[in-house]
């Protein structure tokens, strides 16, 4: 890991971004797979690549299709049956966990092996009978930052395919585009600000809405990966289940990605218990510091590119 070129990788995201969203103009990329609407799916992945399929299959099931989101390093896997299809996703292509998930279903041969992944010819290309690649390109910092952006939108792909809404895709990729170049350009003015609210105490928490979490565990992630700090996520409406419990005894400082309806609740507790809230996508009376973007009133752009903040603060 080469942490120091982690603004450089973070740098070509609004290009990458807009790279894909014109692929997306000319052909879904699953549109060749054997993925339908009809089809039972089984998405595999680790980290990063598991927080972004728990959240989509979220999305997938909305639309009626039926789906399990597994982390690799399972033992108990779910059981196929004919019409399955496996997506296991691994930007590297290489994660062990998903090479052994992905051996275990392509030894049973009863349903396709689809690789979603940014590493062409990788391993789990090598073992998949289908691959689809993110055109991340490579990130040199060894992060996978760019990669988790780009496995968020050809998820969106395949969930607007299977909608019959393909084309929407393509637009939210071009949107993110815009809304990463405002984020990296406006950091220099609320990253101070922000850094000393959320990191100041050595422990960061990281909350955002059921279909988005996706993106408060990546942010989390990102804490702990980069500047090596204890970080937590936590959805919005879990957390006053869950994370209240700590506002009466720590320093709680919370990142909040806007936009959950039970966001009035947590907000009150934060309020009663002095806890400190710093938020994206909005300006809230109650923030220590917001940070706005372009297009952060559109929820498929924030699902897209909201993570970015917590990753841009600690590069």
């Amino acid at each position: 890991m080469k942490t120091e070129l982690l603004a450089d990788d973070l740098a070509l995201l609004p290009e990458t971004l807009s790279n894909i969203a014109r692929q997306f103009e000319t052909a879904n990329p699953w549109q060749a797979s054997s993925v339908s609407a009809a089809s039972r799916l089984v998405l595999l992945g680790m980290g990063s690549s598991n927080f972004a399929n728990q959240t989509m299959a979220l999305r997938l099931q909305a639309i009626g299709q039926e789906v399990f989101s597994v982390i690799a390093s399972a033992e108990a896997l779910p059981k196929i049956q004919p019409g399955d299809v496996v997506i296991a996703v691994s930007a590297s292509g290489k994660s062990p966990e998903v090479l052994a998930a992905a051996d275990f279903y392509k030894q049973t041969g009863a349903a396709p092996l689809i690789a979603l992944t940014n590493t062409p010819g990788s391993p789990l290309s090598n073992i998949a009978d289908y691959e689809v690649l993110l055109g991340a390109e490579v990130e040199q910092s060894g992060v996978a930052t760019r990669s988790y952006h780009h496995t968020l939108a050809f998820l969106l792909a395949l969930t607007e395919r299977n909608a019959g809404n393909a084309a929407k895709t393509a637009r939210a990729a071009h949107a993110a585009a815009e809304a990463a170049q405002s984020i990296l350009s406006s950091s220099p003015k609320w990253g101070p600000a922000l850094a000393t609210q959320v990191l100041g105490t050595g422990q960061a928490f990281v909350v955002g809405a059921a279909e988005r979490f996706c993106n408060a565990q990546q942010g989390a992630l990102m804490i702990r990966e980069i500047p090596r700090l204890a970080a937590s996520a936590c959805e919005t409406g879990d957390w006053s289940h869950i994370d209240v419990y700590l506002t009466k005894t720590l320093d709680y400082r919370m990142l909040l990605f806007a936009g959950s309806k039970w966001q009035p609740e947590l907000l009150k507790w934060c309020d009663e218990r002095d806890s400190k809230v710093s938020v994206v996508g909005a300006d809230l009376p109650a923030a220590e510091t917001s940070v706005r973007y372009t297009h952060d009133d559109d929820e498929t752009v924030r699902l897209l590119i909201e993570s970015l903040v917590p990753t841009a603060l600690v590069a």
